[in-house]
């Protein structure tokens, strides 16, 4: 799904390496990471896909993505998820934030390919211009928080209606969370545009794709429900749009930069 190439193999949604993170061993629960999908126009939920600790695998990536940059990208990631699943507070700087943000976008696209009702969501051309560029597509933002319970996994995909976009889109919104860490992506499709978060939404979500200079974890307002598909009605409502160019981040990140300093 990302190279075009022809050959595809099992690859883990999220990497079985991490579960000894967030599974103990006298625990005696069965985790399971859990894919649930609400259709937007009659409301059902409907349970997609189940698999007991990280066992969740895909048949659309090859073998040479699996084992090359994604299993790269994963290695960088597990000190952020190892935080995670201790419930330890950590900062990241520009260059976790992507790795981050890189890693959820492709978790996110691979686990909606895996099924029907959500694939629409997974369009390829995302996937291809993930690869070429190594970093998330544009008209993509993606934020993350902190839940309160820590259970093992949930993964969510939902259509998105955003009545203040510039323009009309295909929008849609998808929540990870592993352990106490929430990670919510956004995909507007509108390249030079920015979401604002506002009140409760700006309150839990911190975020890191656009990277910032240094971002902190948790965040202010902890989420404690076990369901998070309501998360991405929250963030569409209680949110605005600005411009956004490269030029405008790089004022955001030197503004940061002197805050920071000024601290020390």
């Amino acid at each position: 799904m990302f190279c075009d190439a022809p050959g595809v193999t099992h690859a883990h949604v999220f990497a079985k390496s991490w579960t000894p993170l967030f599974d103990e061993p006298n625990d005696t629960r069965e985790h399971e990471v859990v894919h649930r999908y609400t259709d937007p126009g009659t409301g059902e939920t409907r349970v997609l896909k189940r698999a007991k600790t990280f066992a969740l695998t895909s048949r659309h990536v090859c073998g040479a993505c699996n084992s090359g940059w994604l299993n790269e990208l994963e290695s960088r990631v597990k000190p952020t998820m190892a935080a995670f699943a201790a419930n330890e507070s950590l900062v990241l700087d520009a260059a976790q934030q992507a790795d981050l943000a890189l890693w959820a976008s492709a978790s996110a696209l691979i686990a909606m390919r895996n099924d029907d009702s959500a694939r629409h969501f997974a369009d390829p051309e995302l996937a291809r211009e993930m690869y070429r560029a190594k970093r998330p597509p544009d008209g993509m933002e993606i934020w993350f928080g902190a839940n309160s319970h820590g259970e093992m996994g949930w993964f969510g995909a939902h259509s998105l209606n955003i009545p203040r976009s510039p323009e009309q889109t295909d929008a849609w919104g998808a929540s990870i969370t592993l352990g106490y860490g929430v990670v919510h992506m956004v995909f507007h499709g509108l390249p030079n545009q920015r979401m604002r978060l506002r009140a409760d939404a700006h309150r839990a979500l911190r975020r890191i794709w656009r990277t910032q200079n240094r971002v902190a974890w948790p965040s202010n307002l902890v989420i404690d429900r076990f369901d998070l598909s309501p998360l991405a009605m929250i963030v569409g409502e209680q949110s605005s749009f600005e411009r956004s160019s490269p030029r405008g981040d790089l004022r955001r990140q030197r503004r940061a930069a002197r805050v920071v300093a000024a601290r020390r």
